[in-house]
């Protein structure tokens, strides 16, 4: 059997070669190691201090145009809707002072996802597409929602949901535009979970048929197969519920950064009980995004929700409380359109980073290896 740890012996160590330079030359090799190790250690330190500098500086300068566009009210499109960028923030001074130095701001991945964020927040805050004054108000959206879940009540397929506790003004992390709303998830989705089967039963994953998303997979945007799957007497004689395609899946617990990661479904699938599984009521595709997209806004926000000891987990009580801001689903599907268009430039940056990087070190090896030969 192999050994498990690979030692070298001490005779090896013995017998290996060494170069050795005359004395002398051993003298001035030291020497310029010392001087050439210095010189990298504070170009080191100069980069991290650079490093840092920068992120307080976009994140100086986005959390500037968040506050410029909060403060700005009036971001009602004119003539119906018809002026494309009326009040929107692409006219705000902070929004100018990021584009005049947009390619010296955002060359680093994690400004690149900073910037994302800020993007994600303006779009929550009806800040980054102009309001139409002519579009049916959120409060009708909401309206026919209550008349859809009053007959899965009246016909047997949605239990009857308990008064949802008033938001309170503290929970309302900005002031909304005219026409929209602050809802809970639970008054526009249905939300539940899943189990985990015994995993000493066999017959609960053998024959393995049925897909079962386990935490983990909620950091792909989209779910196409799960790594692992139940049989159907897992699904008969456990608490597992099959959702369908385009339900939203939230990590509630796991280690690293999966806490808090929202998935979607594009096939049918049960989970563990450490998601969350999110069924809108309204299924139109700009709503559901909208709602995966402050999700997504929302990461960091619903990680410190999460209670606990060494892993701190959410509970489904607290994503059921997740309180939204709802536009008029007119402008949700602006929103929508608005963020698939600069998430697509965002990711394209952060293309050609990579391909710099992947250039950069290929020329790196290469006058090393020409250095050394």
């Amino acid at each position: 059997m192999a050994a498990s740890q690979v030692n070298i012996s001490q005779e090896k160590l013995k017998l290996a070669p060494i170069p050795l330079a005359p004395l002398p030359e051993q003298h001035r090799i030291v020497a310029k190691v010392d001087e050439l190790m210095a010189l990298c250690d504070r170009l080191e330190a100069q980069q991290a201090d650079a490093a840092s500098a920068h992120v307080q500086l976009v994140q100086a300068l986005l959390d500037s145009l968040i506050q410029e566009a909060s403060d700005t009210a009036d971001l009602t499109a004119k003539d119906g809707g018809n002026a494309e960028n009326a009040g929107a923030i692409f006219g705000l001074a902070s929004w100018q002072r990021l584009a005049e130095h947009f390619h010296t701001l955002f060359t680093t991945e994690p400004s690149i996802d900073a910037l994302k964020q800020a993007l994600l927040q303006l779009a929550v805050m009806g800040k980054l597409v102009p309001q139409d004054p002519n579009d049916e108000p959120a409060s009708e959206l909401l309206k026919r929602i209550a008349e859809e879940k009053a007959r899965l009540v009246a016909e047997g397929k949605l239990k009857k949901q308990k008064p949802l506790a008033e938001i309170a003004e503290v929970e309302k992390s900005f002031e909304l535009p005219e026409n929209w709303e602050w809802v809970r998830l639970e008054e526009i989705a249905q939300v539940g979970t899943g189990a985990t089967p015994l995993r000493t039963n066999l017959k609960y994953f053998e024959p393995a048929t049925i897909n079962w998303v386990t935490s983990g997979e909620t950091s792909q945007d989209h779910i196409h197969e799960t790594e692992q799957k139940v049989s159907p007497l897992a699904l008969t004689e456990t608490n597992l519920t099959v959702y369908p395609p385009h339900t939203l899946v939230i990590a509630m617990y796991g280690q690293g950064k999966t806490r808090g990661q929202i998935s979607e479904l594009l096939i049918d699938a049960c989970t563990n009980q450490a998601c969350a599984a999110i069924q809108l009521f309204d299924q139109g595709e700009s709503h559901r995004r909208y709602v995966k997209y402050f999700f997504v806004k929302s990461y960091d926000d619903i990680r410190l929700l999460a209670a606990g000891g060494a892993q701190p987990n959410l509970n489904l009580g607290k994503i059921k409380e997740t309180v939204l801001p709802l536009p008029p689903l007119a402008e949700q599907h602006r929103i929508v359109a608005k963020v698939d268009q600069l998430m697509a430039l965002c990711n394209q940056l952060k293309a050609r980073l990579s391909q710099a990087r992947q250039l950069n070190e290929q020329l790196a090896s290469t006058l090393v290896e020409q250095a050394v030969a």
